[in-house]
């Protein structure tokens, strides 16, 4: 059985690198290059797991985060960033 695995970057390597490393895997992958994407692709499918970057243009990854836990609580989501600090990680 396939999971439905949502992953969010604005930088498209990104996203085909996380599709590169989940490939072994049984999900089909969303790709949303923008958070409101992202939001409208919450809407059309049962997402298991959103994987985002903290970082992009427009809604960022804890704005972002905020709005899915409005729609659904219970979707696991992975921040990225590659240029946080300890205290935005936390």
């Amino acid at each position: 059985m396939q999971r439905n695995v949502l992953v969010v970057d604005d930088e498209a390597g990104i996203i085909q690198a996380i599709r590169r490393m989940l490939r072994a895997e049984p999900f089909h992958i969303h790709e949303a290059s923008s958070g409101d994407e992202a939001l409208a692709i919450l809407q059309r499918h049962d997402i298991e797991l959103m994987i985002t970057d903290y970082k992009m243009p427009g809604m960022d990854g804890l704005e972002m985060l905020d709005r899915i836990r409005a729609m659904d609580e219970t979707i696991p989501v992975i921040i990225l960033t590659g240029q946080g600090d300890i205290s935005t990680a936390v």
